[in-house]
């Protein structure tokens, strides 16, 4: 089930799904070839105003999965902290979905 009180960034059953970082080069292509019902919503700042999060959700309500995705420089620790706090904080609304985590960097250290 959708995200309740926030709009999806990408149509119901968009083709091409990208986050994107306006401060940072890196960027997440998800590709929907069978055209099942997706949504996507940024995480940081608009989900979830503090602390650690990650920068997007993405779902797949058709196949009931989830992706939080976390568009990183280098520091691979902190991205992973920031899927860990994310999953933690959205429990509830994740609990029907099976769980990926992506990472995309730019630099590793």
């Amino acid at each position: 089930m959708p995200l309740k009180g926030f709009n999806s960034l990408c149509s119901k059953n968009a083709s091409k799904i990208v986050s994107r970082d306006k401060k940072n080069p890196q960027y997440h292509k998800a590709n929907n070839v069978a055209k099942d019902e997706v949504t996507q919503y940024q995480i940081d700042g608009v989900v979830i105003k503090a602390g650690n999060k990650c920068d997007y959700l993405l779902m797949n309500e058709t196949k009931k999965v989830a992706y939080l995705i976390e568009l990183k420089g280098s520091d691979l620790v902190k991205a992973a902290e920031q899927l860990e706090a994310t999953e933690n904080a959205l429990k509830k609304e994740l609990s029907d979905y099976g769980l990926q985590y992506r990472i995309v960097a730019n630099k590793c250290k």
